[in-house]
């Protein structure tokens, strides 16, 4: 493929990937030379997780998890759902231990789990659950509050990051999630969504049976804030802006973000209703705090340019996260 004029010689724009036609637009994207693949490399291949990685966020989860438990919900009665909240309540019933329950709640699951993800995912998550199990039961409660709230709070923020590195780790500890996967998939009529509201509005709704209204609320509170910082861990947290620039200047604009800002961008071509002119779309991805720079590089090059900077919710690859 010839190389464009307006790129120059410059070797930051030199790499020029072939056009591609997708759904009518063409797609020609712009990269530094510096980001360019060798010859013979997968161009869609992201970093894989080393297994130290892997092990080490498996134990803080797990720790972290253990941690909101013994320190904010056993001894303040929060059941904040799942088979662990359940085996609160039984507890304060029957005296039962919280991590002999969620064994013994969890153990059949296992054997449907491993028809449907495989024995290495499986054995994963059956360790991490015994290991889950022991550090309910072993480790001594120390209330590190009285107040319900502050516990609801932090015990929350905790549970949610272990949860979340747990689920970054590729493992499972079971619960009442893994009960709504496998009851949705086995009847057609029940989404995932409303089959776990419905679990874990029956422990929630023990939790205020046994401990109050008032324990039952902050149980609630609890799941909002956990789920949220799980979705954070693993959606990602660094936020990133994505620009859609239409402009005359496409060419121009492309290779002083290429060479200023070191990014790459991704040219679609576009066609003015109003104006019967052709436009150049270009596509650019950039991290949060880039963006003041890239609009002044806007200005700069084409004032009447039309830009829509949407967020983004997570960015994988060349210049962020590493999948």
């Amino acid at each position: 493929m010839e190389k464009p004029a307006a790129c120059g010689e410059s070797k930051e724009c030199r790499a020029l990937l072939p056009s591609k036609m997708m759904g009518g637009f063409l797609f020609v994207s712009y990269h530094p030379a510096h980001t360019m693949p060798k010859d013979g490399e997968d161009t869609m291949s992201f970093s894989t997780q080393k297994p130290l990685a892997r092990v080490l966020m498996l134990l803080i989860g797990l720790a972290a998890i253990g941690a909101a438990y013994n320190l904010f919900f056993i001894p303040n009665h929060i059941a904040p759902g799942g088979f662990s909240g359940l085996g609160i309540v039984l507890n304060h019933w029957f005296g039962f231990p919280v991590g002999v329950v969620t064994l013994a709640l969890n153990a059949p699951l296992f054997l449907l789990v491993w028809k449907q993800r495989g024995a290495a995912y499986t054995l994963r998550s059956l360790v991490a659950m015994v290991a889950l199990s022991l550090l309910l039961d072993l480790p001594p409660l120390y209330p590190v509050t009285e107040d319900i709230m502050l516990s609801s709070v932090y015990g929350g923020a905790l549970l949610g990051v272990g949860m979340g590195l747990v689920a970054l780790a590729d493992c499972s500890t079971g619960g009442t999630d893994t009960l709504a996967r496998l009851l949705s998939d086995r009847f057609s009529g029940m989404s995932f969504g409303t089959t776990l509201l419905a679990i874990e509005a029956v422990v929630v709704g023990l939790s205020g049976f046994a401990f109050g209204a008032q324990s039952a609320l902050y149980a609630a509170l609890v799941l909002f804030l956990s789920s949220k910082l799980v979705d954070a861990l693993q959606e990602g947290v660094d936020a990133a802006k994505a620009f859609f620039i239409i402009t005359r200047e496409g060419t121009a604009l492309a290779q002083k973000i290429l060479t200023g800002m070191r990014r790459g961008v991704t040219r679609l071509g576009g066609w003015g209703m109003y104006s019967g002119k052709e436009l150049d779309v270009l596509l650019c991805v950039i991290s949060r705090t880039e963006t003041g720079a890239l609009k002044s590089l806007v200005r700069q090059i084409d004032p009447a340019a039309f830009v829509i900077v949407s967020d983004v919710r997570e960015a994988l690859g060349e210049g962020f996260r590493a999948k």
